[in-house]
């Protein structure tokens, strides 16, 4: 056995050039320890999520590249033909690599994986459209201000507890302004047709002649 490097080049998307290397030392993996990979320290090198990643593994003893038969990213398997490609889309905080080579294991210390800043940005952007769009209810402990909750948006069940919270919201505004709305009130007086007593007849327009004559029996006879 020689001493394996595995070689991570992240690759420029408009280039498809190489812009950064790491090298990880690899070593025989013993047994299926699956859960002890992730309790062993992590390395300060460390990749970038979204990037473009070519990987390779080369023999320092004997300089050579060494093929690949198959890789895993956290024990998932990749497309080793479909390099380079985003290795580690699906990885949060920590990484590992594993080779088979030869028919044997080999292993990557931990590294760490980070997300670029304008990404976090967006991603948690289109986490929180999500949440107000489809959960908005999660988004308050008390769902004081949820607008499903609250009836301001159709959505689920309003509880009772936010419809006593809205009245009295809508109390305390109403009093708080209460000496506004009285000195600066304001009203519009809109005539409105309708049948009454004649006694309460104010004036006499056309459509008033025109209900008198086509009711003829509403009439009633008066002595002078």
């Amino acid at each position: 056995m020689g001493s394996y490097v595995l070689v991570l080049s992240e690759i420029n998307a408009k280039s498809n050039a190489s812009v950064r290397t790491i090298r990880l030392k690899l070593t025989k993996k013993e047994g299926n320890a699956l859960f002890r990979d992730f309790h062993e320290p992590v390395i300060t090198e460390s990749v970038c999520c979204e990037s473009t990643y070519n990987a390779a593994v080369y023999d320092e003893s004997n300089n050579e590249n060494i093929k690949i038969e198959e890789a895993y990213v956290n024990f998932d398997r990749i497309g080793v033909k479909k390099l380079p490609y985003r290795i580690f889309n699906n990885c949060f905080r920590i990484a590992k690599m594993e080779v088979i080579i030869g028919g044997e294991r080999y292993v990557s210390p931990n590294f760490h994986t980070k997300i670029k800043r304008e990404s976090l940005d967006e991603n948690v952007g289109r986490m929180i459209d999500f949440i107000f769009d489809n959960c908005e209810t999660y988004l308050y402990e008390k769902q004081d201000h949820s607008k499903i909750q609250s009836g301001i948006k159709s959505g689920n069940t309003v509880s009772l507890n936010v419809k006593l919270k809205l009245i009295k919201d809508i109390k305390d505004t109403y009093t708080k302004l209460f000496y506004y709305f009285k000195n600066s009130s304001q009203s519009k007086l809109i005539n409105v047709q309708t049948i009454d007593d004649f006694s309460k007849l104010s004036h006499i327009n056309a459509d008033t002649i025109v209900y008198i004559s086509t009711h003829p029996d509403e009439l009633r006879p008066v002595s002078l």
